[in-house]
């Protein structure tokens, strides 16, 4: 799980997640979650190289992240689900 803050006043837009996976390491499902709205991102939407490392999104899917509120930093959630084998 990914936890983006913005402490900007405006929304952060283009947000793209780098990451290498354990080697293992398949993805079953990646969503994301911005103000009580849930994103589910296809197979389309990411990659994953051969050494296992993630880039999302690609493509049109977009990740953006709300501005900073009186309550607090924008936050926006994604979650990498998947299984290891081996």
């Amino acid at each position: 799980t990914f936890t983006i803050e913005n402490s900007g006043n405006i929304e952060a837009t283009n947000v793209v997640i780098t990451d290498t996976l354990p080697a293992e390491f398949t993805i079953t499902a990646i969503s994301s979650e911005t103000d009580g709205v849930v994103t589910v991102y296809g197979a389309t939407d990411y990659t994953v190289s051969a050494d296992n490392a993630l880039v999302l999104p690609v493509g049109t899917a977009s990740i953006t992240v709300p501005p900073r509120t009186d309550a607090g930093n924008g936050i926006t959630t994604v979650t990498v689900e998947g299984t290891v084998t081996g």
